[in-house]
């Protein structure tokens, strides 16, 4: 109980602070987002294991004392998120473009203001590791000074059409960064806004540029944490109205939506990355509506519950025939990863993005000179992948809760040992994504895999390691963590061969 009591706290201590010290620490908008859609998801998963066998009256007393704390927050301390997207809309600012400005500022510029008034900047020097050859001293992104012919011709066309970059040294395709001369167009911009916010969460200076800078940033941080208490709220709210309801009759309404929308394994109608976005939103209702069936069902009727969800996605699943290699040829002629390909706003707009982005065309539309010819066969491919994607997406969640009611008995339980690797888990991660993509595991669903690794496997910073941070971890590799499990292959390559002259 003592975990479930830590990732309570640590909710609604997400959410109520507002200390600028504490919103620091984040250096990107997505950053904070994904920290506090982790937190309001462990904090709904784990109400729901704290009341999944107690009786009503132990429920309603814990339901009650939830209310209590969320009603003891003052919601006008907070930022109203649809004030600040329309904020953000009116000045023509996207969240992906301001993602990139506050990496930007925090790792690349110094700024100061001149006797004239005007904002002056300067490079920061970055930090350049003394031991070149140790994998943990990878540069970020590519590396500073290690630019490959191909790196430098890429650089040299993207600086062309968007601005040079920062000393022209850093990893030009990261999205997280922004190129030099649309930060400077940016900058006057964003510091012109702080007025208009209407309060501050900094207690320094007032006029300095980074503090003013840094306002726009925790006004957005706050609307955040005001959407995630709100969503955290309603789940407490629906949760104390179920309990009032008749017990041992599920709810499928968010399923059968759910369900609905794999009618077709290729994009007939939709865009790709509507769909994409249509899945997504669908599966939060359908976990947070899963969750709220098991608190109330008996035990026998759960069972029977999950095992009619899970065969009607298992059924689906036979629909989905597109492996992630399958999209790798599209993502190499394209030069994008697969999550850029996607992305509904994207920084940099690419020819793959606009075509997953846009309708599919009508049979005459098929035969238009100016109609890339392979667009259909690209959403079919990117539209069944993420179709299966999904999929396991709500199979991994369902296992994870038939698992969760699995009566304990230690007794019989044989005792689990973790081999501990000297990898950290994204390089861990990453090797089992090749171990996959070889073929050398045969597994019905992915989620087996991350389940293994999660269950089996400790490192040297940490104990526990989550089948969710694995599934992260293989989906997108990092550049520097290939290149570690790139080394290592190679000295794998050198053990073989060593062992062969043996003979």
């Amino acid at each position: 109980m003592e975990k479930a009591i830590d990732k309570e706290k640590e909710f609604f201590h997400l959410i109520s602070f507002t200390d600028s010290d504490l919103y620091i620490r984040y250096r990107r908008l997505s950053e904070f987002q994904s920290v506090l859609s982790i937190a309001n998801k462990n904090f709904t998963e784990q109400v729901a294991a704290n009341i999944l066998n107690q009786d009503n009256a132990t429920k309603k007393v814990y339901l009650e004392r939830l209310t209590q704390k969320f009603n003891a927050i003052d919601l006008s301390s907070y930022i109203d998120h649809t004030a600040a997207l329309s904020l953000l809309a009116k000045h023509k600012l996207e969240w992906r473009e301001l993602n990139a400005f506050y990496r930007t500022l925090l790792d690349f510029y110094i700024l100061d203001i001149n006797e004239a008034g005007v904002i002056e900047y300067h490079n920061k020097e970055p930090d350049i590791p003394t031991d070149y050859d140790a994998p943990e001293m990878a540069f970020l992104n590519k590396g500073i000074g290690f630019m490959t012919s191909e790196d430098a011709r890429k650089s040299h066309e993207y600086n062309e059409k968007y601005g040079q970059y920062t000393k022209d040294v850093w990893d030009i395709f990261s999205k997280d960064i922004m190129p030099q001369k649309r930060f400077l167009e940016l900058l006057p911009l964003i510091y012109g806004i702080a007025p208009l916010l209407g309060r501050h969460f900094s207690a320094q200076v007032a006029g300095a540029p980074l503090e003013t800078l840094l306002q726009l940033q925790f006004y957005i941080f706050n609307s955040l944490q005001r959407e995630s208490l709100l969503s955290a709220k309603a789940f407490i709210d629906q949760t104390r109205k179920s309990l009032m309801k008749e017990q041992g009759t599920a709810n499928f309404d968010n399923f059968d939506i759910f369900i609905k929308s794999f009618d077709y394994n290729y994009p007939y109608k939709d865009a790709v990355i509507s769909s994409l976005n249509r899945w997504k939103t669908n599966l939060q209702y359908l976990k947070k509506e899963i969750l709220e069936n098991l608190i109330f069902l008996s035990e026998p009727a759960r069972k029977a519950y999950l095992k009619r969800i899970k065969f009607s996605c298992d059924e689906l699943m036979e629909n989905a025939h597109t492996p992630l290699q399958g999209l790798d040829n599209w993502l190499e002629q394209y030069e994008t990863s697969l999550w850029e390909a996607v992305d509904e706003h994207p920084f940099i707009n690419t020819e793959l993005n606009k075509i997953l982005a846009s309708e599919p065309e009508t049979f005459k539309e098929s035969f238009e000179p100016e109609v890339n010819k392979f667009s259909a066969l690209i959403r079919q491919n990117f539209y069944n992948y993420f179709y299966g994607y999904y999929l396991e997406q709500a199979l991994a969640f369902i296992n994870e809760q038939d698992d969760r009611g699995q009566p304990s008995n230690t007794e019989n339980q044989a005792i689990s040992l973790k081999l501990r690797s000297t990898l950290t888990v994204s390089q861990l991660s990453y090797l089992f994504k090749l171990l996959m993509d070889e073929g050398l595991f045969d597994y019905k669903h992915k989620a087996e895999v991350y389940k293994f690794i999660a269950s089996g496997f400790e490192t040297r910073k940490s104990s526990e390691i989550s089948a969710d941070s694995v599934k992260n971890h293989m989906d997108s590799p990092e550049l520097k963590n290939i290149e570690v499990i790139h080394e290592k292959v190679l000295h794998l390559m050198q053990l073989i061969k060593k062992d062969k002259e043996n003979f």
